[in-house]
């Protein structure tokens, strides 16, 4: 097995007993994960995990990455680390998840078994896929807080326009 984390597996060549892996990205790899989920940086991105089975391919792993982040309250930059475990379910006979435009997917069900393309398994694009899921949308410093002040407006008395009547 190559170690580039952005690899695909050939189904055929994965053993009985299945294949297990760990992967660690090159700066490239990294670079290329942070403007893909428009971060200003990915530091590090380890991937780890098996394959097993035989006409249903379950693809268990864990990752773990350093990444920084921009604070939605203040704007300052901050280091966060974001981890994640998943399992899919694969087969040559599974469903094309990218080509349907009309389906429903129930998150609970451990039966949605997605498409196997071209005879390989993209562990790689699997994995990043569920780091974009693990994202926080909205990422916060542990000491930003946002304080709301409300502007002190100049308490208008709204006879105040009379006055300039009575000079007249």
């Amino acid at each position: 097995m190559r170690t580039n984390l952005f690899q695909t597996i050939d189904v055929k060549t994965i053993p009985s007993k299945g294949i297990s892996f760990e992967l660690t990205a090159t700066q490239e790899e990294c670079s290329s994960l942070a403007e893909r989920f428009d971060l200003p940086s990915v530091r590090s991105f380890v991937l780890s995990g098996s394959v097993k089975g035989n006409d249903i391919l379950r693809y268990d792993g864990r990752f773990e990455a350093q990444v920084v982040r921009e604070c939605v309250v203040s704007l300052d930059e901050f280091e966060q680390t974001v981890s994640g475990e998943f399992s899919e379910l694969f087969s040559e006979k599974g469903t094309d998840f990218s080509a349907e435009t009309n389906f429903d997917i129930d998150m609970d069900d451990e039966e949605t078994v997605d498409l196997i393309k071209n005879g390989r398994l993209e562990i790689g694009e699997i994995a990043a896929q569920q780091f974009g899921l693990h994202l926080d949308p909205f990422p916060k410093k542990q000491e930003g807080v946002f304080e709301y002040k409300e502007a002190e407006a100049e308490q208008v008395n709204p006879f105040s326009v009379l006055k300039n009547l009575i000079k007249k």
